[in-house]
């Protein structure tokens, strides 16, 4: 299901979405499910559908709170397809990760900042004989 615009719908795909989750939180909303019936996980503050406007305001108030750069909800898909690239996942697991049915999609999530580049440089040309350790 997708929220947007306080009306949930269907995916654009037409296909339910899946995500992986750590087994540590799987185990916790497990629990949480045996305690509760027919509530939403992550309500708006009366209880209804959580709006992308609400979810967008605790973004901004949580990055204040902290006294880092503001966010989104879509910039937060977008760093998380971007450290997964920097972690060495390939477009494709991205992609799944994402929800997306087409890799190409994801490449606008998937930012490389040139540090994380670095390490990657230096390993190659070590390993192509340009430096210590080479031939």
């Amino acid at each position: 299901m997708c929220v947007c615009h306080k009306v949930v719908s269907t995916p654009k795909n037409k296909k339910a979405g899946f995500q992986v989750i750590p087994r540590a939180l799987a185990e916790e909303l497990q629990k949480f499910m045996m305690r509760t019936e027919d509530q939403l996980l992550f309500p708006d503050p009366r209880g209804g559908v959580l709006s992308n406007k609400v979810l967008n305001r605790w973004y901004r108030e949580l990055a204040q709170e902290a006294g880092v750069r503001r966010i989104t909800s879509h910039g937060a898909r977008h760093t998380a397809g971007s450290s997964y690239a920097v972690m060495g996942a390939g477009q494709k697991v991205i992609a799944t990760l994402l929800g997306h049915s087409d890799s190409a999609t994801t490449e606008r999530y998937t930012h490389v900042a040139q540090s994380a580049t670095a390490a990657l440089v230096e390993a190659r040309w070590l390993r192509l004989g340009g430096g210590e350790g080479g031939r």
